[in-house]
């Protein structure tokens, strides 16, 4: 016995996206009713940073840096919160920049497990001013022990040491055969 195709069930010949007999048309069904004006404020292609904030929204006087509140959607643990109170690092309002995040927000800026954080532009130079003298301090160190000088005699045994060619600068070296 042959089938003809017409007389098989409609649902067998609708397929995936096709409305069945009787629905309602598909366009008009799925037009949305709007009320309200939208337009998109942020228009980010892949090369923007959406951590980026602009130099002129940061009031004069200020310093601000994104500051890890989750990783892997777990709460940094509550030491590095304390560290950086401490540090004078304080949560951002939206009221203080209101562009960040849509209108009617409130609260404290986050975004992506990071909240914005502020605090005296003096204490991020202080902060800078300190970490530059511990990067000197461990590039010396390293040095001193790679010439021999050690521990507290290191003064003392920098002269005496062998020379190791430890320098300051980028120079060409010989490529081997």
């Amino acid at each position: 016995m042959s089938m003809d195709i017409e007389s098989e069930p409609e649902v067998t010949k609708r397929g995936p996206g096709r409305p069945r007999k009787g629905d309602a048309d598909p366009v008009v069904a799925r037009a949305p009713i709007r009320t309200e004006v939208r337009e998109r404020k942020r228009k980010h292609n892949n090369s923007t940073d959406k951590f980026a904030i602009p130099p002129e929204m940061i009031p004069p006087g200020v310093s601000v840096e994104w500051k890890a509140e989750t990783v892997a959607g777990k709460p940094v643990d509550s030491w590095t919160q304390v560290e950086l109170y401490e540090n004078g690092w304080r949560p951002v309002d939206v009221s203080m920049m209101p562009d960040l995040m849509p209108q009617g927000y409130k609260g404290v800026i986050r975004q992506g497990g990071q909240v914005l954080m502020e605090r005296p532009i003096e204490l991020t130079r202080e902060a800078e001013a300190e970490a530059r003298e511990n990067a000197r301090a461990a590039v010396q160190a390293k040095e001193d022990q790679l010439r021999g000088a050690v521990g507290p005699f290191r003064d003392r045994t920098v002269g005496t040491a062998r020379n190791t060619g430890i320098s300051r600068t980028i120079e060409p070296g010989a490529i081997p055969e």
